[in-house]
């Protein structure tokens, strides 16, 4: 049991659930924890933090502003890109800028600053981007922790009763369902997608 594909291996999987690092006894649910955890953070932020390589996505003509075409989630790296002009004509990626410039990946945005500008040729068409489609092609340190802490939080709510009390700032107290821990929060919250 592990999940290398985030970095992260049995053994530790098994430590942030309170196991010793060997014992493998009940890494069916532990690895259901992680998963749990993992796509609990993808939720909460918006964003995939896996990649598993190249795949294609295809944009119309609302994905297009002048010179600029916004993709719909986190690019990592273009491998290609077809313009929708109805012969799928291969754009020279050398030519196109990713957005954000200087603080991608990842990226949210194509600029294609001296090109002829994007060409959607009908309802049917579409502009075709190839490349890796996530957050980065390692997990972020920051991430991984709190993959880590989710993973253990889920693992021993089996043991303890799945309520808190919560203090009101009144002075009152009330009982809520647990959710995702408050430093687990407080760790993946900058990678929060805002707008797109």
């Amino acid at each position: 049991m592990a999940l290398p594909q985030y970095g992260i291996l049995a053994a530790e999987a098994r430590v942030a659930c309170g196991l010793e690092s060997d014992d493998d006894t009940d890494d069916t649910n532990v690895e259901y924890k992680l998963l749990a955890a993992y796509q609990a953070i993808q939720a909460y932020t918006g964003r995939d933090f896996y990649i598993s390589g190249d795949t294609s996505r295809k944009f119309r003509a609302n994905a297009v502003d002048g010179l600029y075409l916004w993709l719909d989630k986190d690019l990592c790296s273009l491998t290609s890109v077809a313009n929708g002009d109805g012969s799928d004509t291969a754009v020279d990626t050398g030519s196109l800028v990713l957005i954000p410039e200087n603080d991608g990946p990842p990226y949210d945005c194509i600029w294609w600053p001296n090109g002829a500008g994007w060409q959607i040729a009908g309802d049917t068409e579409y502009i075709t981007v190839t490349g890796k489609w996530g957050y980065s092609e390692t997990l972020p340190a920051i991430i991984r922790g709190a993959l880590l802490d989710l993973t253990g939080h889920y693992y021993n709510l089996k043991d303890s009763s799945a309520t808190e009390v919560v203090r009101l700032p009144n002075g009152s107290e009330v009982i809520v369902r647990r959710g995702m821990p408050r430093d687990v929060v407080d760790k993946i919250k900058s990678y929060m997608i805002v707008f797109r």
